[in-house]
This record gives structure tokens, sequence and C-alpha cells, in this order.
């Protein structure tokens, strides 16, 4: 950090070559020749991303708390970026290492209320908020990144018909839904049986808290922003689980950077595999979310 702070001083971009046995250049050459230094020069990183990697390694990134403290640490870093017009590339890679939503990340490192590495961070709430107390974590009607998941529920409250296949719900899972009142919602939907005769009173009756059933109402009345046919909901359907693997995706590639292939050579190609059927299974989700 402190070489990067004089790195302000100077109006050449700044890069960082590390030789992995800590060998100086001279050693290097002896025992490697010419190749092996130039070898070291073409592996070089921005002095930026070299920072900003040290920050980020010192946390448990399989939490999400410490996710989100290593941006809030890393926040200085990227707001003391001399040219502006870069920023948004060190948003991009710092979201990428940590694994978070670049709109997550771009909000922390924007906002100035953004706590330092010398103040401790706010208690996090939890990742997965239910409701438990009235009107705590009710989602609002008009809130657009979660109009897919509200009108997959409309979907399967209003007609549940539209979605008989060999798969309930074709397939949809709780994690689906990344909102905790939409997603204790359909976890009483698994739970209830599927009488024709009264559905939706049957997920209403099974329905504990007040709010949520306030919810359910409301949905059952609201109108679809589409057509109430199996097609569109199966676009839904993969709408919603094309959001989920994006971000398991997101999470694997920030795994990946940190991984050394030579050194954890069985661990990385067994992430690469993974990382391949993910894809994979991503460009099938985009098709059936557009209908295709």
């Amino acid at each position: 950090l402190k070489v990067f702070k004089q790195d302000s001083l100077f109006r050449a971009s700044t890069w960082v070559a590390i030789e992995p046995n800590g060998l100086d250049p001279c050693d290097l050459r002896l025992s490697g020749g010419d190749q092996a230094i130039r070898d070291l020069i073409a592996a070089r990183i921005p002095l930026y991303r070299f920072v900003m990697s040290n920050i980020v390694s010192r946390y448990d990134l399989d939490h999400a708390d410490a996710r989100l403290a290593a941006v809030r640490e890393a926040a200085p870093l990227v707001r003391s970026i001399r040219d502006r017009s870069q920023v948004e590339t060190y948003i991009i890679d710092l979201a990428f290492l940590v694994g978070l939503d670049q709109a997550l990340v771009r909000r922390e490192l924007l906002s100035p209320r953004t706590p330092t590495s010398s103040s401790p961070p706010p208690p996090e709430p939890p990742d997965e908020p239910e409701p438990t107390l009235p009107g705590a974590n009710l989602p609002a009607a008009g809130d657009r990144r979660l109009l897919a998941e509200r009108d997959t529920l409309k979907l399967i409250l209003q007609a549940p018909a539209i979605f008989e296949d060999d798969e309930p719900w074709f397939g949809l899972a709780e994690t689906d839904f990344t909102h905790g009142a939409y997603r204790a919602l359909y976890r009483t939907i698994q739970s209830t049986a599927t009488d024709q005769t009264r559905w939706p009173a049957s997920i209403i009756d099974n329905l504990t808290h007040a709010d949520l059933k306030d919810l359910a109402l409301q949905l059952c009345v609201e109108p679809p922003l589409t057509e109430l046919n199996p097609r569109h909901a199966r676009e839904y359907v993969a709408k919603l689980k094309l959001v989920r693997l994006e971000a398991e995706l997101t999470a694997l590639k920030a795994t990946m950077s940190r991984t050394n292939p030579l050194t954890n050579e069985a661990t990385y190609q067994a992430m690469f595999q993974q990382m391949v059927n993910l894809e994979v299974e991503r460009k099938a989700l985009i098709r059936a979310s557009t209908g295709d």
C-alpha cells in the first residue's frame, strides 16, 4: 500500500512482476537466462491489482461478511486511482476477486459512508432475511430487481395448472428466490399439496405469518406482466435459475483466480470443469428465458 501511494507521483502506469521463488533479477538471469527475465516481465500485473489482491487474500472469502469486509477495506485504494476513467475497470476486477455482484461492489466503493479498514464495519444483516416481525423485510411491489420472482409467484398462485410437468413447478428451487419473503412463500407452496379446489386458499391457510398472508393475497389479485400459459411460466423459471447460476459462476471464477493451477492442479482442473458445465447450463437457461 505504501508503494501504491508513491505511484500517484508518476504519470506512467506501474506494474509488478513477482518471481515465484523469490529470486532477484540477477539470480534469475543466472539460473534461467534471458528468457526467464522475459517470462517474468510478461507475467507482470498492474500495481493496483497486486495491492488489491493482497488486501483480498487476508479474508476468508467463503463467507459473505468477509467478502463485504474485503471490499470495504479496498475502497480507499480504488478511490485513490488517479485515472478516473479506469475506476469502473477496477470495480469489475474487485467484484471478480471477491465473488460479489458488481452493482453491490460499486455501491460500497462509491458510498461516502463506506468504513475504512481502521474502523470496524457495522454488523451485517442475515444473508437470507425472512419476515419475523410485522412489516419486516417485505418486498416492494415495484422493485424491478425482483419482478421475475414476484411474477413467478403470481403465476403459481393464480394458475397452478400451467406448471403441470414431471418436475413440480418446472424444477423451481427455493434457492432460486433471492428475497426472504418470496423464498418463505415458495417454501410453503412446496410443502402444500396442489388441491385445485382449494388453491390458493390452502397456501394462505398454511402461512403462519400475517404479513406473508397479506403478501400472498396481493399476489393472488395483482395482474401478471405476462400471459398465464406454460411457455411464459417456463421462461420465468429459467430467468430465476439464471440469476442464481450467474452468481454461482461469479463466485467460482473468483475462487479460481485465487487458486494456483501449478501447485493445485487437480483442484483447479475440477473447478475448471465445473465452470465449463455451468457455462453450458447458463447458455441453455438464456435460451429458455427468452422463449427460444
